[in-house]
Order: C-alpha cells, then structure tokens, then sequence
C-alpha cells in the first residue's frame, strides 16, 4: 500500500507512540490534573517554570505521547550557562541565598532559576551559536570598539550598513 492511499487521521504503520500520553506522563501528569481542577493556567505556568519544564506542553495535545523537543530541553547546564554560572557559584561559595536573589533581581533574572537543577539546561533554552563578536557580521565592529574608537562612530558605521545598534549592548 503506496503512503499516499493511506487514511492521513491514522498513524504510519509501525510507528507507534513513543512513550505514555502527556496527561499520563509522570512529569506532566500533575500539571493536567491542576488544569483539570480549574486552577488558574499562571499558576500551573509558573509552578511548570520553577520546575524547569516547558509551559508550551500544556498547549499540546494531552492525549499525544511526550514529544522529544519538549521532554530533553538542549543547552549548556545551569550551572556553565554565561548568564547563570556566577550566581550557582556564589550558592558554591556559601553566599547567602538572599543576597544571591538580590543580585540576580538587580540584573533583571529570575530567581525562579536557583530551584532548578542546576545539571540541567535552561527549559526553552536554545543551543547557543558562536558570540556576536566573533560573527562576520558583527565582528569588526566589536574590533573597533575594543580599540577604543567613540562609539558613536562605530554606531554610524553599522546605521550606514543597515545593521542594528542594539546589538552591541548583547
């Protein structure tokens, strides 16, 4: 039987789901079981964040098994992240939890992030590519800023390529 002639509602032939259905899951399960008891949606939303899972799972279908992207999230660990290494650092290093909060609330993050594994990449993280400074694009104008031309001049110089200023706050 040619694929075409085949019922596009019923799944390909030995292609069975991989793995329980979401509202079955064991990581998922308690969450459905939240929204099936009418909590508010932010409230599931932010207990799925603290737990570093995906709030997009909830918008899947929870009859359907897991799927892959949304079960193994890619990306450094926490705890090698650029963004997040010096705080689990200072947790290392025995700082107080509070003033690790603080610091973290001072530079626009979310606390959220220490209660999560910190062996575990970011949930919704994508795999980082190289650093804009090193992109063809980018890259000579990081050069000219690194040799102390104004910045105004740099930031000219992208405006007459057609290129966005605000990249080089990233």
């Amino acid at each position: 039987v040619a694929v075409l002639d085949m019922d596009p509602e019923k799944p390909l032939p030995g292609a069975e789901p991989a793995g329980p259905p979401l509202k079955d899951d064991p990581t998922y399960a308690k969450f459905f079981k939240m929204l099936s008891m009418h909590l508010p949606r932010g409230a599931v939303e932010q207990k799925m964040v603290a737990e570093g899972l995906d709030v997009a799972v909830l918008d899947m279908d929870p009859e359907k098994p897991v799927p892959v992207a949304a079960s193994e999230p890619t990306g450094p660990p926490l705890k090698d992240d650029p963004t997040y290494a010096k705080f689990f650092k200072m947790l290392s290093m025995h700082l107080p939890r509070g003033a690790v909060e603080q610091k973290m609330v001072a530079e626009g993050l979310d606390v959220a992030v220490l209660d999560m594994d910190p062996e575990k990449p970011l949930p919704g993280a994508e795999p980082a590519g190289p650093p804009l400074k090193d992109d063809p694009t980018y890259a000579k104008f990081f050069k000219m800023l690194s040799m102390h031309l104004p910045r105004g001049a740099v930031e000219q110089k992208m405006v007459a390529e057609g290129l966005d200023v605000a990249v080089l706050d990233m």
